[in-house]
């Protein structure tokens, strides 16, 4: 049996381990984490797998001893390329921690979502897995009503969110939507464009965040580093084009990809040509979105189940 467990919440993080589960050709189950200690332990015996994969987050440095007691073989899921370890701080003291587990034999791997990091550390046991995508549903693209700008994201130091207002304060674009939000960049925000402007939902739900994307004419995602980043592949799927950077390496286009994520006057212009663009361009645009994600969904689902049924 196959066993991952992560957080109880809705980030790409739980989707990544949620997703291993549910693409398995064999007895899997995703286990919800609910609390900070190590509650779980009885329950994960229960299962008796024959490969645990946990997240690598605080939960399990909190709850190292459980390694222990669990049956089977085990590994961390680590998602942060190392662009974003070095930015967040935390991720690159964590992965040191997940490290030395693997070298004190106290798991057998470490899987990773970055083949550049599994790459660079050049070990047998350090294995790239990526994110698992399991929406098969696209919607159709048609022509948006409105300029609106969706910015939804966790507003981490890695996201580029300061440069993404500002070039938005100064493009053609009607109104900026914001999920939420630090209260220095909602500061920051006030002080660069009106009110009128930009309008703040709070933390969204699933059905809600993807309303927004849907409404959105586009989704604003300039950020310096990204694992796989499922917000742009959600943003596909529900027929909304992207501007992102190269860290979604999985995606290029030469009006959607950024060559400079500081760049604020490259960001707007980029925003300005899809608030300018006509209909027919605009479809066509999105339908090139969403074959590359196709793509990438494939080719994903295909290494995971390769490396899978390796290990099980």
């Amino acid at each position: 049996m196959l066993l991952t467990i992560g957080p109880d919440n809705t980030t790409g993080y739980r989707k990544h381990l949620e997703g291993i589960a549910k693409i398995a050709q064999t007895d899997a189950k995703y286990l919800k984490i609910r609390t900070r200690n190590s509650e779980a332990l009885a329950e994960i015996q229960s299962y008796n797998p024959k490969l645990t994969i946990i997240g690598g987050r605080n939960w399990i440095i909190r709850n190292q001893d459980i390694l222990d007691h669990i049956s089977g073989e085990k590994g961390i899921l680590y998602c942060s390329p190392a662009a974003q370890a070095e930015i967040s701080g935390e991720e690159i003291r964590n992965l040191n921690i997940y490290l030395k587990l693997l070298e004190t034999n106290k798991i057998n791997y470490l899987f990773t979502g970055s083949k550049d990091l599994a790459a660079t550390i050049n070990r047998e046991t350090v294995i790239y897995m990526p994110a698992p995508l399991t929406e098969k549903q696209y919607v159709p693209p048609k022509e948006k009503m409105n300029n609106d700008v969706a910015l939804l994201s966790n507003h981490s130091r890695h996201k580029n969110i300061i440069n993404a207002m500002a070039a938005f304060s100064k493009s053609k674009a009607d109104k900026l939507i914001l999920n939420g939000g630090l209260k220095e960049n909602i500061d920051f925000l006030h002080n660069v464009c009106s009110k009128s402007r930009f309008e703040n939902y709070g933390l969204l739900n699933d059905g809600k965040f993807t309303e927004t994307l849907q409404k959105s004419k586009l989704l604003l995602h300039p950020s310096h580093s990204e694992g796989f980043c499922y917000t742009v592949f959600e943003s596909f799927l529900n027929a909304t084009p992207a501007i992102v950077t190269k860290a979604v390496d999985w995606f290029y286009n030469d009006l959607l990809t950024l060559q400079n994520p500081v760049d604020i006057e490259e960001i707007k212009e980029k925003i300005d040509t899809l608030v300018d663009m006509n209909s027919e361009r605009y479809i066509s645009l999105v339908k090139n979105c969403q074959t590359q994600a196709r793509i990438a969904a494939k080719e994903n689902n295909r290494i995971v189940l390769k490396t899978l049924k390796e290990l099980l």
